[in-house]
């Protein structure tokens, strides 16, 4: 019996589908000359069917070749499939990214500039100013007495100083003022007191411009005998503001000369006082 089977499934094996039927005929007719009704002749029948029946069904399928060559198809869409999914997300990201440098290509093509950066050091970096106005020096500076004004017994006389250089330059506060018998001469009386009506302000001079300070003097009238003791200016020594070096301004005297009281005890009354430098040739 098991050598009958052994031959049988071998030829199962070897002739695929047809050897079904050889098996049961091998089978059959070795199992004719058995005693019918034997209980284990029947299972093993049944099993050799049962396996037959798997057999045949196998056999009768596609090869293995083709279930293996199915399966990467498989595969293969499923990686077309997924690739395809990657492509369009590839294509997505191409084309979100490549939705960038679009403007780009065309500002350049259009020729326009494209904004560059600031670095900190840049932003740090001090940005060029205009160079200050210098202070006016004496060697710049031509000096000068205007006309006398006059009220409520006292006199005023512009001093002025023209910007003669070829720059702008400021004259900013008080100038120093005394009268003098000559250049090389001696003072005459004290030196001028600032009068603070008007408060310093800078004052620019273009060339060929002129400033003024005002110079106060009381009437000499208006003192008793012997109290002011006036003399005529000749001269006045005019420090500019700031400036060590003095100018020597002539004063003339034709017509109504100018007088300092010269008297120690003037009750309180300045004897020559100064204002700040103020703008224009004439004025307060």
């Amino acid at each position: 019996m098991r050598r009958a089977f052994r031959g049988s499934l071998a030829g199962v094996i070897s002739k695929g589908g047809g050897g079904m039927s050889i098996l049961l005929g091998r089978f059959g007719g070795h199992e004719s000359g058995r005693r019918p009704g034997t209980r284990s002749a029947r299972w093993t029948l049944g099993a050799i069917v049962g396996c037959g029946c798997l057999l045949t069904a196998a056999c009768s399928g596609p090869a293995p070749h083709s279930a293996a060559a199915g399966q990467v198809a498989g595969h293969t869409s499923a990686g077309g499939h997924d690739s395809g999914g990657a492509a369009g997300s590839g294509t997505g990201a191409g084309s979100g990214t490549g939705s960038a440098p679009g403007p780009a290509r065309s500002a350049r093509a259009s020729g326009r500039p494209r904004p560059q950066p600031t670095s900190a050091q840049q932003l740090a970096a001090p940005q060029p100013t205009t160079p200050p106005v210098p202070t006016c020096q004496t060697g710049w500076l031509q000096g000068a007495v205007g006309a006398p004004n006059g009220a409520a017994g006292t006199f005023y006389y512009p001093v002025e100083l023209s910007n003669v250089s070829a720059a702008a330059c400021t004259l900013y506060g008080y100038p120093g003022v005394s009268v003098m018998t000559s250049p090389t001469g001696t003072q005459v009386g004290p030196a001028a007191a600032r009068i603070p009506t008007f408060g310093p302000r800078l004052i620019t001079l273009a060339p060929g411009q002129s400033a003024h300070a005002s110079l106060q003097l009381p009437d000499p009238g208006d003192f008793g005998p012997g109290v002011c003791k006036p003399a005529t200016v000749h001269w006045l020594r005019v420090y500019p503001p700031g400036q060590a070096a003095p100018l020597y301004i002539s004063v003339p005297t034709s017509i109504d000369p100018m007088q300092i009281c010269t008297g120690t005890n003037l009750h309180g009354v300045i004897a020559l006082g100064i204002f700040v430098v103020l703008s224009g040739a004439t004025g307060p």
